[in-house]
Parts: C-alpha cells; structure tokens; sequence
C-alpha cells in the first residue's frame, strides 16, 4: 500500500485521535508530522494500535514543544502566571498528566449517564456507596453494579495509560 492509499483510508481516525487533544489548526500541523514520521520509517504499513501509538507520541511531542510553551505563555493571563507550578517539575510529568487527564474526562464523559453519574459521586465527590444509594434513591447493589460496569468500560478505553 501506498502512503497516499494509508493517508486516504485512514485521515479520518487519525485526524479524529488528534482533535480530542488540540484545536483544528494545530491539528492540521501534528497530522502532517505524523504522515511524515510514518513516510520516513515506512512503517504505515503496520497495525492501526501502532499507527494510534504514533499519532499519541506525536502529541505528547507537541506539548513537550518549546512553540506549545510559548503559545501557553502568550495566552496566559497575569493571574494565572503567578500560579505557575513549582519549576522542579518535570515538564515531561505535566505534559503526561495533562495529556492523562484529558483521556481520562474523555472516557468518563464517554459513559452512559447513570453510570458516570455513580463515577463522578464516588470518585469525584467522594460519597459512600450508602450515601449515592440514598442520593440516586435505589438499592446499594445497583451503585456497586453501576460502580462496577463503569470501571470495567474505563478500564477497556484507558488501559494503554496504564503501561
């Protein structure tokens, strides 16, 4: 197959995958980064996970840029200058936790609404599963199916963070 084949068969998912972390725009400029670095390796020929793998590195790369840090800094009002993190963090650290923390609210919005209602009192509000259950006004049984259902669907959508 050939590169313009791939590109034609799969802009679509890719340009997709890229979108849930940057506008349009700048996606534009990641899409052809990726096209280029699948080109020089010749390895577009390989399975969809490992081209999604690419096209996450090549994100993550945008974000470790030094023209993503200026643009941030650019944009950044006075207020939130002063509330810049401690420069001991590593930018690798932030750039991944931002990154996680954009797939995580992508899966959990993801979720059938009772099931990420259950997630976000449990994980996020930090109720009991008692407390939901009188909330929610149904048995504790169905807060730990839903609680349960939903880790597991979370789990299939963010397994690869995991590693």
């Amino acid at each position: 197959m050939t590169i313009e084949k791939f590109i034609r068969k799969n802009r679509r998912t890719i340009q997709g995958t890229i979108e849930q972390f940057v506008d349009k725009e700048t996606a534009k400029d990641i899409e052809q980064d990726v096209y280029m670095k699948l080109w020089k390796t010749s390895t577009y020929t390989k399975s969809m996970a490992y081209i999604k793998t690419v096209v996450i590195n090549t994100c993550k790369d945008f974000f470790r840029s030094k023209n993503y840090k200026l643009s941030n800094l650019n944009n950044a009002d006075d207020d939130e200058l002063l509330n810049i993190r401690d420069e001991r963090e590593k930018t690798e650290e932030r750039t991944d936790n931002i990154f996680r923390q954009k797939q995580i609210k992508r899966a959990v919005d993801k979720l059938p609404p009772k099931l990420k209602e259950v997630v976000i009192l449990f994980d996020i509000e930090e109720l009991s599963q008692d407390e939901i259950s009188q909330k929610l006004k149904c048995p504790v049984g169905t807060v730990k199916s839903r609680l349960f259902k939903a880790r597991k669907l979370l789990y299939e959508d963010l397994h690869g963070l995991i590693d």
